[in-house]
């Protein structure tokens, strides 16, 4: 994993900065290639207080949503790191965080949605141990996605 680069949780008592939903936008949309603005946020339900930062100096290079809504089961909304980041362990560091987070407040499984075609991201949690439960129809613009949970 790149020296430079770490995963941050901001929590309730976190600061997260001002322009943290921008930062996070721009991240989704390089890595993504897909439109996201603070509305696409906030439609997803983004908590900048429920997430997780990959930050290399000052700059967000990637970030984990999370929806702890559910007290037995949490979400993970959106996860991206950005590509000159990847195949570094971020990802794999992000979720293991995730887990011992998850494990030490009592919740018994981690869910997270797919598309269907994005073979690199289901090896990704398949290798994380996260199995395919079910297929939603037409869920990502008229593709397919899977829903995929981790028991923990």
């Amino acid at each position: 994993m790149s020296s430079d680069a770490a995963w941050t949780l901001v929590t309730a008592s976190g600061q997260p900065s001002e322009n943290c939903s921008d930062s996070v936008c721009e991240v989704i949309r390089e890595a993504t290639g897909e439109s996201f603005t603070r509305d696409t946020l906030a439609e997803l339900g983004f908590d900048p207080l429920r997430s997780m930062y990959l930050t290399r100096g000052d700059s967000v290079m990637g970030a984990m949503l999370i929806d702890t809504e559910h007290s037995t089961c949490w979400g993970v909304i959106v996860m991206v790191v950005a590509k000159d980041l990847r195949r570094c362990g971020h990802g794999s560091s992000a979720l293991e965080m995730l887990k011992a987070l998850a494990r030490s407040s009592a919740v018994g499984t981690l869910a997270l949605d797919v598309r269907v075609d994005n073979e690199v991201a289901i090896g990704f949690y398949r290798r994380h141990g996260f199995a395919v439960q079910s297929i939603k129809s037409g869920f990502y613009h008229g593709i397919d996605g899977y829903r995929m949970c981790l028991a923990l």
